[in-house]
Order: C-alpha cells, then structure tokens, then sequence
C-alpha cells in the first residue's frame, strides 16, 4: 500500500518501523526493521557512512532517505 503522506525527515527507530510495518506490535516492527537491514550489507554500511551508530534511536532525515532507497517508501 502506498502512503502519500510520507514525508522524509527525522524519525524515531520504532516510528519509522511502525510506518513500515503498522500491523504488528512496536517491538516487532523494530525486529522486523533490524532484520531487514541486517540481512543486507549495503543498508548497514550506508546507514554507518552517514553517521548511524548501533542503539542509535533517531534516524537523520539522510539515513530515512538510505533506508527509503534500498527499502521503498512504507
């Protein structure tokens, strides 16, 4: 489903995973979020290039874009 109200800027880490996946609970849409990006290298490594440190709990508006990119809009 496409959403076009998504707009790129900060994001909390469990908003962002919510908006990606609204129909589990918070704790697993962060699982889910974490599993995606950890299953592909090049999410991590751009997400790292960009400033993202593990724990990190906002997203920058340039580390959404990233996570947009390689992930489609939620």
């Amino acid at each position: 489903m496409e959403r076009d109200d998504f707009k790129i800027r900060c994001y909390g880490w469990s908003e962002l995973a919510i908006a990606y996946n609204p129909e589990v609970c918070t704790e697993t849409a962060r699982k889910r979020l974490r599993q995606w990006v950890l299953r592909n290298p090049r999410i991590g490594q751009a997400l790292e290039e960009n400033g993202y440190v593990k724990g990190a709990r906002l997203l920058t508006p340039e580390q959404v874009r990233i996570l947009v990119r390689f992930l489609g809009e939620p």
